[in-house]
C-alpha cells in the first residue's frame, strides 16, 4: 500500500506541471517515510517470526528503496547504538560530523570545527539534517568497502551490494532514461526532505539525557536512563509507525 501510494504520487509529479509537483512531493513523503520505517523494523526482526520476511523488509525498504546498506545499518544502529546508547565512543549517534553532542567530541575536534560547534551548531542542525540520508549512503558504501578489504564478504555482503546497486537503477537510471534531468532533481529533493523528518524522531529520543564514558553493569537501567518517549502529533505518530514509544523500543 505504502509503495503503491508513493509510486502513484511520483508518477503524478512527473507528468503534471511543476507547481503540482511541488505540492505532491511532501504528500508523497506520507507514504515513503512509513515504508522506510518498516525497513527499520525489519532490521530489528520485529515484523515477523520469519527471518526471511524481516530480511526482505530490511533489504527491500532500506537498501533498495532508501539506498541505506543493511549491513551498515545493523552494525551502526543495532550493534552500536542500541547496545550502547549515549555512551561516548560506543554510540555513533553521539558523533555526527561536524557537530558535537558532548565535551569529549568537542575537545577532539579541530579548532575551526570547535568554533562552528560553539557558534553555529544550534542554527545549523536542521539545515544540515538535509544531508543526513546522503551521509548514510556514503557510510553504507564505506562499510561494504571495509568489509571487502578485510575479507568479510558474505551472502549478506552480496545481497547488500546488489540491493544498493538496484536502488540507483530504480531511482535514477530508469527514470532518467524516460524523464530526463527532472528525475535527478526529484530524487535529490525527496531524499533531502526525508533527512529532517527522520531527525525529528531519532534526535529527541536521547537528547539532553545522561551521557556516559562507560557502561553501567545493568544495561536495562542504562536503556531507561538515556531514552524518552515523545508525545507526537497524530500525523507524525502515523509516519513513525509508533517509534515515538522509544522506551519500549529500546527495551524490547
Amino acid at each position: 500500500f505504502l509503495l503503491s501510494g508513493f509510486g502513484l504520487l511520483t508518477w503524478a509529479a512527473a507528468v503534471l506541471p511543476l507547481a503540482a509537483t511541488a505540492l505532491l512531493l511532501p504528500v508523497s513523503l506520507l507514504f515513503l517515510v512509513p515504508a522506510v520505517m518498516l525497513g527499520h523494523e525489519g532490521g530489528h526482526g520485529s515484523i515477523s517470526n520469519s527471518d526471511f520476511r524481516n530480511n526482505l523488509a530490511l533489504y527491500l525498504l532500506f537498501a533498495v528503496m532508501a539506498g541505506k546498506g543493511a549491513q551498515y545499518w545493523r552494525h551502526k544502529h543495532n550493534d552500536s547504538h542500541h547496545e550502547h546508547p549515549n555512551i561516548i565512543d560506543a554510540d555513533p549517534d553521539l558523533n555526527i560530523w561536524p557537530m558535537a553532542s558532548n565535551a569529549t567530541v568537542y575537545r577532539k575536534s579541530p579548532k575551526i570545527q570547535q568554533w562552528f560547534q560553539r557558534n553555529l551548531q544550534g542554527w545549523a542542525l536542521w539545515p544540515l539534517s538535509l544531508g543526513l540520508i546522503w551521509s548514510m549512503r556514503y557510510e553504507s558504501f564505506a562499510h561494504l568497502a571495509r568489509d571487502a578489504w578485510h575479507g568479510r564478504i558474505t551472502r549478506g555482503w552480496w545481497a547488500d551490494a546488489f540491493s544498493l546497486s538496484l536502488h540507483y537503477v530504480v531511482w535514477l537510471v530508469i527514470p532518467i532514461y524516460f524523464l530526463g534531468p527532472f528525475s535527478i532533481a526529484y530524487y535529490v529533493a525527496v531524499w533531502s526532505l526525508v533527512g529532517p523528518i527522520v531527525a525529528t524522531i531519532f534526535g529527541p529520543a536521547h537528547m539532553n539525557l545522561p551521557i556516559g564514558t562507560q557502561e553501567p553493569a545493568d544495561n536495562l537501567r542504562l536503556q531507561l536512563q538515556v531514552t524518552r518517549n515523545i508525545n507526537l502529533p497524530g500525523i507524525l505518530r502515523y509516519m513513525y509507525i509508533g517509534l515515538g514509544n522509544q522506551i519500549e523500543h529500546h527495551l524490547f
